[in-house]
């Protein structure tokens, strides 16, 4: 446990290996008194990517010993290495003081598998360019789809622990990620690289077989026995609901053909059955990205999703707006990114990129809930 280090108008820091807090002001009021004072302890020394400040990795108390449960911590991004600040605020609103957050230049990989379907593609497509362009230290940057078509948490159950080789590897950092045409067994893949992450999915139409996302914690299990690096996260990534009226036979017989039916039995099932599940550390909302774009007057169903020449089957993002926003909602969540910081634009213009950015940002501030668009 480190050192508790008290904190007052003067500039006390309390060091950790990668995070530096120093208090700069000290709530609403300029006068001395218990509220003016603050004890925080951690033992949380290492912060690596995918981390955040959770307000139960600090203890917090008053200079007469009350301790503070209520606090909430915001203002930061532990991927910026730029001096910031973060702030701890009660539940009325006190705000108990603003912090100078600096974090110390590092090195790590970012390394992320999906165990999915094509609707993975649609988020990957243009991840590889977005990161890259991003100020940040990353020697490695690696992510793969194992995929097969229409794929779902049944079938990675069955057909992928039982080593049938049926998937192949789309590899998006070459420029081709589809070259590689070979079927091999779901271990290849788990054991191509030091995964960071790994990434689970459903087959987006199919989110009524409730009884499909008990096969998650089998599929962590087998993957955790052949992935190299025994600190490998879980994540699951909500894909987007269909447009109303996608001629999709599960979606029209199941939702009424209804995106915010679908979208709702998103959420229903994710607060249900996979933020519980202890294998499970986040949820990716690319879903909730793309519902909120789609609330823009600015847009139409073309311009986000494709139907591959059949009328109104919109399974798929469409290739330049759909699938650039999925990847600016990925890139941010698992970087810590803000959409602003992100230069790649793959040729879309500013009026577009205002709205894919709003998108994004709203979507990692609610992740589970959509915010239309003013329009």
């Amino acid at each position: 446990k480190i050192n508790t280090k008290t904190i007052m108008k003067k500039k006390n820091l309390l060091f950790l290996p990668i995070l530096t807090i120093g208090l700069f002001s000290c709530g609403n009021s300029e006068e001395s008194g218990p509220k003016n004072t603050l004890t925080i302890t951690t033992n949380k020394t290492l912060f690596r990517i995918g981390d955040y400040l959770d307000p139960t990795d600090f203890e917090v108390r008053t200079a007469n010993g009350e301790k503070i449960t209520d606090f909430t911590i915001t203002d930061y991004n532990l991927f910026s290495q730029s001096a910031q600040t973060i702030k701890f605020t009660d539940s009325s609103g006190f705000n108990y003081g603003t912090f100078d957050l600096t974090l110390q230049p590092r090195r790590d990989n970012l390394k992320v598998l999906f165990l999915a379907n094509s609707h993975a593609d649609d988020t990957l497509t243009y991840a590889y360019n977005l990161v890259k362009t991003l100020d940040v230290n990353l020697p490695s940057v690696h992510f793969v789809n194992n995929y097969k078509g229409g794929h779902d948490l049944q079938g990675y159950g069955n057909e992928g622990i039982n080593e049938i080789e049926v998937y192949t590897f789309n590899d998006f950092n070459l420029d081709n990620p589809y070259s590689d045409k070979e079927t091999r067994a779901m271990k290849y893949a788990i054991e191509a690289d030091s995964w960071d992450f790994i990434v689970l999915q459903q087959y987006t139409q199919e989110y009524f077989l409730t009884a499909q996302f008990g096969n998650i914690s089998r599929i962590a299990e087998y993957a955790k026995q052949y992935c190299s690096n025994p600190n490998v996260k879980f994540l699951f990534n909500m894909t987007p609901a269909y447009p109303d009226g996608t001629n999709l036979p599960n979606f029209k017989l199941k939702f009424d053909g209804s995106c915010d039916k679908l979208y709702q039995k998103e959420i229903e099932c994710i607060n249900q059955y996979i933020l519980p599940n202890e294998y499970i550390d986040a949820v990716i909302p690319v879903g909730t990205a793309i519902k909120n774009a789609m609330t823009s007057s600015s847009l139409t169903v073309n311009d986000l999703w494709r139907d591959d020449g059949v009328p109104q089957l919109w399974e798929h993002l469409s290739l330049n707006k759909g699938r650039f926003i999925a990847g600016m909602a990925f890139v941010s969540f698992i970087t810590g990114y803000s959409a602003d910081l992100m230069s790649f634009t793959n040729g879309n213009d500013e009026s577009f990129m205002q709205i894919a950015r709003e998108s994004v940002k709203n979507a990692m501030s609610n992740p589970f809930t959509e915010t239309p668009f003013n329009n």
